[in-house]
């Protein structure tokens, strides 16, 4: 409804200025009574932008891709001679009938060809003005449909990369299961309740791509009780966070391949065990996730950084498409990630 009445205002400008001109040229160049000038003015102009219509139904449906250039050449300049003819008659018609001047009826028939002339340039302005619109809104079409794709495409990417999480983990929990049941019963019993617990919150947010960070932590926190009880003391976690934050939005599923991440680089190359440090606050527009664990620099880690620093590194890009949000570095013996979200631009 708003296009339609955004195209009648400009088509109406385009009469007006059209209208004021004519007028103006008749009355001063060629000495015509103002009225008279403006009566002209408007029965030319006015005819020929209702006669226009046919025009644009005209460029509307002939399709300059399915025929040939020779035929749409002589279908237009047989268009634009009989339109230029019936507007000219017409016109010159009405104006004689109304205007009851042998005078002006000379200047009339004087200025015929001339009249002629301008019509068919009139006519070849507004063929070539209904294709700029035409092209135009298809262009925009066009543009809306890509970016509707694009982000379908990227909302399934970030299923994919998200899907890829929870099996992951899934699959280290049953294999800590499978030992726990026999050497300890109790703890996978126990274990086997908090898996239950953080799957459930896993499948409620599955189609969520924000959410909480207060909702995130709780299921962090499931996350360490279910490692702790396969670690046990040689697990230690402690967290930090700014008051400020606990209502921010961020990615579902964010934190829980950060600290998955620790937890393996860190007891996979050191026996002994594992601190792992997260700090969450806020600077600015921006959350600041850091996270770190203690190493053994001297050993080689069979697990690098991960899928779920790689995903997390795509998720982050495809989000907010910027690849700057994650750094990785190694300071005295502690793996740090630092991570950086955004929290007025989600896209």
């Amino acid at each position: 409804m708003l296009k339609y009445f955004y195209n009648q205002i400009l088509f109406f400008t385009i009469w007006v200025v059209i209208l004021v001109l004519h007028t103006f040229i008749l009355n001063i160049e060629c000495n015509i009574d103002l009225w008279i000038s403006f009566i002209d003015s408007f029965v030319f102009n006015t005819l020929f932008f209702i006669l226009g219509i046919a025009i644009w139904f005209m460029v509307r449906y002939t399709n300059l891709f399915k025929r040939s250039t020779f035929d749409i050449i002589i279908n237009y300049f047989s268009f634009a001679a009989i339109f230029v003819f019936i507007w000219i008659v017409l016109s010159t018609q009405i104006l004689k009938f109304v205007i009851s001047s042998s005078d002006y009826s000379i200047f009339i028939n004087q200025s015929i060809v001339y009249r002629s002339i301008i019509g068919l340039f009139m006519y070849i302005s507004m063929v070539l003005f209904f294709y700029l619109r035409q092209n135009l809104e298809s262009f925009k079409q066009r543009i809306q449909f890509e970016s509707n794709m694009n982000n379908m495409l990227k909302e399934s990417q970030l299923q994919v990369l998200r899907s890829q999480i929870n099996p992951h983990f899934l699959f280290n929990s049953l294999n800590s299961l499978n030992s726990l049941i026999v050497s300890n019963p109790d703890k996978a019993s126990e274990m086997l309740i908090e898996l239950s617990n953080y799957m459930r919150y896993s499948i409620n947010t599955v189609s969520e791509q924000f959410t909480k960070l207060h909702s995130e932590i709780i299921q962090i926190e499931r996350y360490v009780s279910i490692e702790k009880i396969r670690f046990g003391k040689r697990l230690v976690f402690d967290i930090e966070i700014c008051e400020q934050c606990p209502e921010i939005e961020i990615p579902s599923m964010l934190l829980q391949p950060l600290v998955e991440n620790a937890i393996k680089h860190g007891l996979y190359t050191d026996l002994e065990g594992v601190k792992i440090q997260l700090k969450i606050s806020k600077e600015a527009n921006w959350l600041l996730i850091d996270i770190s664990n203690n190493f053994d620099s001297e050993k080689t880690s069979p697990i690098g950084t991960g899928l779920g620093l790689r995903n997390i590194r795509e998720r982050l890009l495809k989000l907010y498409g910027r690849n700057d949000l994650i750094n990785i570095s190694n300071e005295n013996n502690l793996f740090i990630v630092k991570i950086k979200i955004p929290i007025h631009e989600k896209i």
